[in-house]
């Protein structure tokens, strides 16, 4: 036969759903021109697997058959000519899995001619994933990771319905607003909402996820998305995160998953390396200052605690509570994983207890010395340190009974330089305190132990302060010292010869109050001053420790304070004129309660300032006369002849010509009405300058001269 068939497909490699089309083509191969082809018909029955998606060149479909059929006519020698179909493929796709197709052509006068086998591999299509992650590390707490998601179709077919999916990571949330895809140039944003963009966060599961309808043989997309460390992720935990592609008919694919280790805690110590490098400990050392307390204990699981408030935090303080004794030895042992040892059981460990003992003695009392290095002294040598021995004497008598019987009697009864809590013979007599103990064998409201005379009884008088044992025990003065608060006044004077007096009514009797009117001037310092300027300066009865107003100048003492602003020696609180401007500040005060306390609000009040209305003319020039009579005197006057010329101006003036008093008529230019005596008064001559000359019309006498 010289009817030659040929047939081809656009595609070697399909999946389920792609379209392929088929060419047939018949060429009439004879050169003689006698040899025509008739009626020639073109058959292609479509394989299993195959549906028919369209015809060209006239064909049409015979359903029973599944064929498609074109009528072609003659066909001349050397002739040629093709026809066209399509066809969707519906094979599930597999491995090995091969489509055969074969055409033919009939005709009426040289038979049958068959094409080739033309083959279709159906198959999957196949998206490689990767991610990574930005930090790829470590991270702490707060920090920020973004992951970008590379997809790849490395097969030779088109992957549909491509669906990328990321869980967000334990101890992670997502960053609302991070969704993004990159499209060769650059990064184009997402919307969370499942809308018509390719990503999304569903909030549901917890998971982003990016749609792609289609991804062309060799096509690479990636997808980016944010998520923020949380702040309750275990220290040393590793972040885990690992994306997930799936396809119609595949098998979902996961890509290599991605760690990063979160907050970790190199020394173990369970700090996170970020907190100490906060705290500035040191992250590769638990116990950073060497006291054998590890740094999460004193720093309270990552705080900076700094308990004697001295800049430096406990986890790098040798002696945190600043008691003179060494955290390494309040620690209790030298293990860091156990906790530093509560003596007293308040829940404040002893490197951080002012008073490990609760006996009311402070540990730095208790120490010994100041160097930290040396050993806390253990006064009875029992073993037990003092500052956390109740009994640091071994007399029997409790640390805090000592201690509180020493609020009333002094804490060095016999003054030997030790403490009565650290004295076995507290009161000197050669009786050992184990011996007298806490009993009052003559009822003088002594214990025995501090008792040096067990038998002069509540008549005597153990200090000599005039006052017997028995009234010092009923006011509670020290009956072993004749000034029980120190201030330099003896207790029979404070107490009026024995009377609870309480000037300042604040429930501590003078005898006991080292400021005892309340005047924030102590009592020391009021009894020493008395010394020079008498006890009762304004001799109103009142001695000047008892008197909130000891000048009797109406400004109370507290206000007026020791200092000494006109440097004449006598404190202002003693002291009439404070500041030496010839007025009264008896005077200075009544007139601050019109014109207030600081016309001139130079921060000064007026009974310490030299020029009280800030005209430049001192106080003590001006006086408190009113030479305009309008009713305020002129020190606090800016204006004292009311001649519309400021005193400050007058003053000025004065200074300029060197001449304060112009005409010579022994009155002041500022408190002259007519300062250059040419008959016109200042406020009718003015500030103005009518000649020129320098000089202004007030101070002019001849304004016509120039």
């Amino acid at each position: 036969t010289f009817l030659g068939m040929q047939k081809s497909a656009d595609k070697v490699f399909a999946t389920r759903g792609d379209e392929v089309t088929y060419t047939v083509c018949a060429t009439n191969t004879s050169t003689q021109s006698g040899d025509i082809i008739q009626n020639l018909k073109i058959q292609d029955q479509l394989s299993e697997g195959l549906s028919l998606a369209f015809i060209n060149d006239g064909g049409t479909w015979k359903d029973v058959s599944r064929s498609v059929e074109w009528d072609l006519g003659n066909l001349q020698p050397q002739d040629h000519l093709c026809v066209s179909f399509g066809v969707t493929v519906e094979t599930l796709p597999g491995s090995n899995i091969t489509i055969h197709n074969i055409a033919y052509g009939m005709t009426d006068n040289v038979g049958e001619s068959y094409t080739n086998d033309v083959t279709i591999s159906v198959i999957l299509p196949d998206v490689d994933i990767t991610e990574n992650s930005n930090p790829s590390d470590v991270v702490f707490y707060d920090n920020q990771i973004t992951y970008v998601i590379t997809v790849q179709n490395t097969s030779p077919v088109k992957a549909t319905d491509v669906v990328v999916t990321n869980e967000i990571p334990s101890y992670t949330t997502f960053s609302t607003g991070s969704l993004e895809y990159f499209d060769g140039n650059q990064w184009i944003s997402l919307t969370d909402a499942a809308d018509s963009d390719e990503g999304e966060y569903d909030s549901g599961n917890n998971l982003v996820r990016f749609h792609l309808d289609v991804l062309q043989p060799g096509e690479i997309r990636l997808f980016k998305f944010v998520v923020t460390v949380d702040h309750n992720v275990p220290n040393n935990t590793y972040i885990s995160s690992h994306a997930r592609v799936t396809m119609p008919y595949t098998i979902p694919k996961d890509s290599p998953a991605v760690f990063i280790l979160a907050n970790p805690d190199s020394d173990g110590d369970g700090l996170n390396d970020k907190v100490e490098a906060t705290l500035g400990t040191d992250p590769n050392n638990p116990d950073s200052d060497g006291d054998t307390i590890s740094d999460y204990d004193e720093t309270n699981g990552g705080s900076a605690v700094d308990t004697d408030g001295d800049g430096t935090i406990d986890a790098l303080d040798q002696d945190s509570d600043n008691d003179n004794i060494s955290d390494l030895d309040e620690a209790g042992d030298s293990d860091i994983s156990t906790a530093p040892v509560d003596s007293d059981g308040d829940g404040t460990p002893d490197y951080r207890d002012t008073d490990s003992d609760n006996d009311g003695i402070s540990d730095k009392m208790e120490a010994g010395d100041t160097d930290l290095s040396t050993a806390p002294i253990d006064t009875d040598g029992d073993g037990t340190p003092d500052y956390i021995d109740t009994d640091s004497d071994g007399d029997g008598i409790s640390d805090q009974t000592e201690f509180n019987d020493a609020q009333q009697f002094g804490d060095d009864v016999d003054n030997d330089g030790i403490f009565n809590w650290q004295d076995t013979d507290s009161d000197g007599d050669g009786s050992l305190d184990a011996n007298e103990g806490t009993g009052d064998s003559d009822s003088d409201g002594i214990p025995n132990y501090l008792d040096a005379n067990d038998s002069d009884g509540p008549n005597g008088d153990a200090d000599g302060d005039g006052l017997t044992n028995g009234t010092e025990d009923s006011l509670g003065t020290n009956p072993l010292n004749k000034d029980s608060d120190g201030d330099g006044i003896n207790d029979y004077v404070e107490t009026d010869g024995g009377s609870a007096v309480d000037t300042d009514s604040d429930g501590t009797i003078d005898a006991l109050d080292t400021d005892s009117d309340n005047d924030s001037i102590s009592d020391s310092r009021e009894y020493a001053d008395s010394a020079t300027n008498g006890t009762d300066p304004d001799n109103d009865g009142i001695v000047s420790w008892r008197d909130t107003d000891s000048d009797g100048d109406g400004i109370e003492d507290g206000i007026e304070g020791t200092g000494d602003t006109d440097g004449d020696g006598i404190p202002n609180y003693l002291d009439t004129d404070s500041d030496g401007d010839g007025i009264g500040d008896a005077r200075e005060y009544a007139d601050s309660v019109t014109f207030g306390s600081d016309p001139d609000n130079d921060g000064d009040v007026n009974w310490l300032d030299t020029d009280s209305d800030g005209d430049g003319i001192s106080d003590s020039i001006e006086g408190a006369s009113d030479n305009d009579g309008d009713g305020t005197p002129n020190y606090l006057d800016d204006d004292s002849d009311d001649d519309t010329i400021s005193d400050a101006m007058e003053y000025a003036d004065s200074v300029t010509l060197g001449d304060n008093d112009v005409d010579h008529d022994g009155i002041y230019n500022w408190i002259d009405l007519d300062s250059d005596g040419d008959g016109k008064s200042d406020q009718s001559e003015g500030y103005g300058d009518a000649d020129g000359d320098g000089i202004p019309n007030y101070l002019d006498a001849n304004d016509n001269d120039g």
